[in-house]
């Protein structure tokens, strides 16, 4: 018995050090059973192994990525809240065991991004490059760009997500690395800075390299779909958009493809109807797809460009009166989006006063995020 417990003991370890090392700079894929061994493992066993609290928080962070990897959201929120409310989260004083705390940050960071909460991740993103500025490691000080550029792009903080990208590029130049792979965080902000500031250049020079991560990482096939997808549209390639956005959409790319992804994929099949002028069948698309958090995928601003092309303006108000509830905690991309399309709909019913402001208050938020038209 105690050798078999000993032998699990190593191979949760193992497992759990090959995850963390894949997110890290040079990283390579792991293994599936890797990942379902982490997934499995349940927080109660690990008392049964002498584990030392840098070993707990290692552990904790590759079982939270595990249960992201796999599309279990539900059960990565549970165990994130579990991990904040235990002592788990007590950053380390010894310098050996700061790793253990930064994969802890960084696989708190994702969940929250896998969820659509942008602003936890920032939180945590903004934890873990304190504590990686710190103990100087170059690999944990991209991770920590890569994961606060993703999130300022997921919450419409453009500029901020640029200026992470930028700390990466420098990052790299300094220390000698191949830029011509792709990072996963990285390449998810790239992509839809690409996107809402309709930069086709950037996308396709963007694409080779995530379509390197993925000759690394299997796990990227479905980030390689996407970004194939977005050039398409880019480029006015709308037939080869939506077969690329339709594979994405039923997973096709890879099994677990990530919601988000999916999701988006749903949302980029909704946006190409709308502009073949089929919007009847974009709100088919649409029916029971929900908005993300924090609005980030917006299902309001689509319906309404949907029922702007159908003159139905009332739908259009009714379509969006939860992203005005929502507006302090909306993202900062798609709000403005709701407002222009809001602004119309009450300017044909007669509301003029009503749709200046909503004008106003859109091109306000555009100089905010320094965003520009999108789905």
């Amino acid at each position: 018995m105690a050798a078999e417990q000993s032998s699990h003991r190593v191979w949760i370890l193992q497992a759990t050090e090959q995850l963390i090392g894949s997110t890290l700079h040079g990283g390579a894929g792991v293994q599936r059973f890797m990942i379902d061994t982490l997934r499995l493992v349940k927080p109660s066993s690990l008392d049964r192994f002498s584990f030392s609290a840098a070993e707990r928080q290692s552990i904790g962070a590759a079982m939270l990525m595990a249960r992201v990897r796999v599309n279990d959201l539900t059960a990565a929120l549970d165990l994130a809240d579990a991990v904040r409310e235990s002592r788990l989260s007590i950053a380390p004083v010894a310098t050996d065991a700061v790793p253990a705390f930064l994969a802890l940050e960084a696989a708190l960071s994702e969940v929250a991004l896998a969820c659509g909460l942008s602003s936890v991740a920032l939180e945590h993103g903004i934890r873990l490059a304190d504590y990686a500025a710190a103990l100087g490691d170059p690999r944990w000080i991209r991770r920590a760009h890569g994961l606060l550029a993703a999130a300022a792009a997921f919450g419409g903080e453009h500029v901020l997500a640029e200026d992470h990208l930028a700390a990466v590029q420098d990052l790299a130049r300094h220390q000698g690395w191949d830029t011509g792979r792709a990072e996963y965080m990285e390449a998810i902000a790239e992509s839809l800075l690409a996107f809402t500031h309709s930069d086709g250049a950037r996308m396709d020079r963007l694409l080779p390299r995530v379509e390197a991560l993925h000759e690394a990482d299997a796990s990227a096939a479905s980030l390689v779909t996407m970004v194939r997808a977005l050039s398409h549209v880019l480029h006015g390639r709308l037939h080869e958009a939506m077969t690329q956005a339709s594979l994405l959409a039923m997973g096709k790319s890879q099994p677990f493809t990530p919601k988000l992804l999916r999701d988006y994929a749903v949302s980029v099949q909704a946006f190409l109807l709308i502009l073949r002028g089929d919007p009847l069948r974009a709100q088919g698309v649409l029916r029971g797809l929900e908005s993300s958090e924090n609005h980030f995928l917006c299902t309001g601003t689509l319906r309404a460009s949907a029922a702007l092309q159908l003159q139905d303006y009332r739908g259009v108000l009714s379509g969006t009166s939860d992203c005005l509830q929502l507006r302090s905690a909306h993202n900062l991309w798609t709000l403005p989006q709701v407002l222009l399309r809001r602004s119309i709909a009450d300017f044909r019913l007669g509301n003029t006063q009503t749709a200046l402001h909503e004008f106003g208050d859109a091109v306000q938020l555009l100089h905010l995020s320094a965003s520009g038209p999108a789905c």
